[in-house]
């Protein structure tokens, strides 16, 4: 009789539709203009990657906000930093003079409103990675996946994705986002190496789960507040599922770049350069 070759068989995946935001850094107007573009495609989950405050001029309206609409964030270094000020000692004078006026502003809103302190303890203070309710296969992080020394690392070569992903396969792990970097980037790593996997705006990057058997992917939605790629439009990203297909969406949104220039020049505490930055993208 004719031998029969087994089909393979995928886990059926669950169907979800989430915005990904990371480092919005404590700029409103582009926080604001991303999650209106959230809600014209009609997604009500939201999740941050961290780095909410630091650099920018508004952490407590920002905070409030996040807040306010509920949303899940892990801890970036600048928010670890507010409540632990020597894990900066190596920052630049940029980031160290920026950061202590964030937490001044943070204390003085707490006196102002002692319910403010419930927002903080949300937001300072959370957990540094974790998995996804409805797919344990997809790890949320700040920096990079592995040990706790090692969490607020970039990944930003080739190279530097090797061990991430040799943590994640260990972990059966697929799907990693983090931020940290600033730049929206999709990294695919197998047997034969790391691949840069290039996209488009609004344009639908899609693995099926066959595909993605002996990989596993990186992926940096891009900075909300502060974008480092030489693009100065806000980033986030959109992932979703469909059957046996995962869809990763990047987007950009054009924000009042001139209305959050004129706040940071507006502060003693925070440097010029803070809002020319934003000009460019950089």
């Amino acid at each position: 009789m004719p031998h029969n070759k087994k089909r393979k068989i995928f886990r059926k995946i669950p169907c979800m539709k989430i915005a990904l935001l990371a480092d919005i850094h404590a700029n409103l107007e582009a926080l604001d203009a991303v999650l209106e573009d959230i809600k014209k495609n009609e997604i009500t989950d939201i999740l941050s990657l961290g780095d909410n405050v630091g650099y920018g001029p508004d952490p407590v309206e920002v905070l409030q906000k996040l807040h306010a609409l509920e949303i899940f964030s892990l801890e970036g270094n600048h928010d670890f930093a507010v409540v632990n000020p020597k894990s900066f000692a190596d920052a630049t004078d940029l980031a160290m003079e920026a950061l202590e006026w964030t937490r001044f502003q943070l204390w003085e809103a707490v006196k102002k409103d002692e319910n403010f302190q419930d927002v903080l303890q949300n937001y300072l203070g959370s957990q540094s990675c974790c998995t996804l309710q409805d797919d344990a296969r997809i790890i949320l992080v700040h920096g990079r996946p592995g040990p706790e020394k090692t969490r607020f690392d970039y990944l930003l070569q080739p190279e530097d994705m090797l061990k991430p992903a040799s943590f994640m396969q260990k972990k059966g792990l697929k799907i990693c986002f983090f931020g940290h970097t600033h730049r929206q980037v999709l990294w695919e790593v197998d047997p034969s190496g790391v691949s840069l996997v290039e996209f488009e705006t609004d344009q639908p990057v899609v693995f099926t789960e066959e595909e993605m058997q002996s990989s596993q992917l990186m992926i940096n939605p891009g900075s909300v507040g502060q974008p480092r790629d030489r693009n100065p439009d806000s980033g986030y990203m959109i992932y979703e599922t469909r059957e046996d297909q995962h869809i990763f969406t990047f987007k950009r949104v054009v924000y009042d770049i001139e209305k959050t220039r004129e706040k940071i020049y507006s502060v003693e505490h925070l440097d010029k350069r803070l809002g020319d930055r934003l000009l460019i993208g950089a």
